[in-house]
């Protein structure tokens, strides 16, 4: 946001927000109980324990009649344990299977989930004839509640699980359906209770800016990382600051950056949990240039006197108008407060430039003078 054609810089703050959470992926759980239940099918499984290990043991159920569909194969038991904070965005089961028979036209029935030991919600069964080789089949996704509704303690619960029936057709050769394994993941959202309450960037010195940050209440919080980018897509991590772990109060952070150069750049926090868990805060930008916002001179606007502290790295002081013109010069040869009279220069505004001992721009700040 411009507030004057030659502040260039730009400071940012928002409301009261939670860092953006992301969707996580549990790892790929196995299945501890197998069970079969009648379906009015008559296709019995046989050996069905052996799903529970990718081996290349297999559950098989045959038919010498066509149309034939199985029992229900059920595995639960997935024994997961995601956080009771979290909100469940989806499951995939992942099936590695089998069928038998040159002409076989093996298919899936039924594929549904299992709650609370009841089989629910919509049937995820393809129609595709299996293959004749080993192959993984996917089920749902991220976004896949399966036609019901999902918590964590559903989730979580050990008669949740997949129920499974195929039907079995073929010519010549008994038709065979064959499972190796089936594996379940499970996705989730689980924001990191921070809350924001302001992000602000402000340039503090030529080529350095200063991030300034307020949290309002904190939870298993680890520490903040401070990443950068120059174009929005690729970041690096500039830097780390602690965080206070678990606190329902106000607590400020800041961290400083070098810029490299005079061009826009655009940071974000990437707040980090105690259990590795990550979120970022929203992405704000500041434009480097030689204009600062920090008051190193006072009062301003002034009645004809101005002040600033300076120390014994800083050189000369000088006072330009809006077009650039060089107006007043002032060395520094003391450390402390000093003053600058402008009553020589007329009414309205300027720039005031810090220079260190060296020649180098320390500072730009516009003045005014009343």
């Amino acid at each position: 946001m411009k507030y004057f054609s030659l502040l260039l810089f730009s400071t940012f703050y928002f409301g009261t927000n939670s860092i953006n959470a992301q969707i996580i992926e549990s790892i790929i759980h196995s299945s501890n109980n197998i069970t079969t239940i009648e379906n009015g099918g008559s296709g019995d499984w046989n050996k069905p324990t052996n799903i529970m290990l990718s081996d290349n043991s297999f559950a098989s159920t045959t038919s010498n009649q066509n149309g034939t569909v199985s029992e229900y194969i059920v595995a639960s038991q997935f024994n997961f344990n995601i956080p009771t904070s979290a909100t469940i965005t989806g499951v995939k089961v992942m099936i590695e299977k089998e069928a038998i028979g040159e002409q076989q036209e093996v298919k899936d029935e039924v594929i549904k989930l299992v709650k609370n030991g009841m089989i629910i919600g919509e049937n995820y069964a393809f129609p595709a004839i299996w293959e004749n080789e080993e192959f993984f089949q996917s089920y749902g996704g991220s976004d896949s509640k399966w036609g019901t509704s999902l918590n964590v303690e559903d989730v979580n619960n050990g008669e949740f699980g997949i129920a499974l029936s195929v039907r079995l057709n073929g010519v010549g050769e008994v038709p065979s359906a064959k499972i190796d394994y089936i594996g379940m993941v499970v996705y989730y959202i689980d924001p990191l209770p921070i809350k924001l309450t302001s992000f602000q960037i402000k340039k503090s010195f030529q080529n350095m800016v200063l991030l300034e940050w307020t949290t309002s209440s904190e939870i298993n919080n680890d520490y903040f990382e401070i990443e950068r980018s120059i174009d929005g897509k690729k970041w690096e991590k500039r830097g780390q600051v602690d965080g206070v772990g678990n606190s329902n109060q106000l607590n400020h952070y800041a961290f400083n950056d070098h810029l490299s150069s005079e061009k826009w750049f655009y940071y974000r926090l990437k707040q980090i949990d105690f259990n590795g868990q990550y979120e970022y805060s929203p992405i704000e930008a500041v434009e480097n240039n030689k204009v600062t916002d920090n008051n190193y001179f006072y009062p301003n606007p002034s009645s004809g006197v101005i002040h600033y502290e300076v120390d014994d790295t800083i050189g000369k002081v000088k006072i330009f108008d809006t077009l650039g013109k060089l107006l007043l010069q002032h060395s520094n040869h003391e450390i402390g407060v000093l003053s600058i009279d402008l009553s020589t220069i007329g009414k309205g505004v300027f720039l005031a430039q810090i220079e260190s001992k060296e020649g180098e721009t320390v500072s730009v700040q516009r003045i005014v003078n009343k």
